[in-house]
């Protein structure tokens, strides 16, 4: 789980913003998703801020792949 709050999603768009949590290191993160589509396929693009802090100590990219492992559980049958 990856603990992501969804805020807004805009169906219109294709936008996601979800917000993460307080922790030791960072007191949350806000998280940008969109998609685009393509001829053959559909683009992610992810963005992933820290609020009030200057590093994000490795958690962005903790974000990013506990969304990308959650995606591929869900596609396994």
């Amino acid at each position: 789980d990856s603990k992501f709050k969804i805020q807004n999603i805009d169906k219109e768009q294709l936008k996601i913003f979800a917000t993460s949590g307080l922790s030791m290191n960072s007191v949350g993160e806000n998280i940008y998703i969109s998609f685009s589509e393509k001829e053959d396929y559909t683009n992610m693009n992810f963005c992933c801020t820290t609020i009030q802090s200057f590093s994000s100590w490795g958690r962005n990219r903790k974000n990013i792949n506990k969304l990308i492992n959650q995606i591929e559980e869900s596609l396994i049958i």
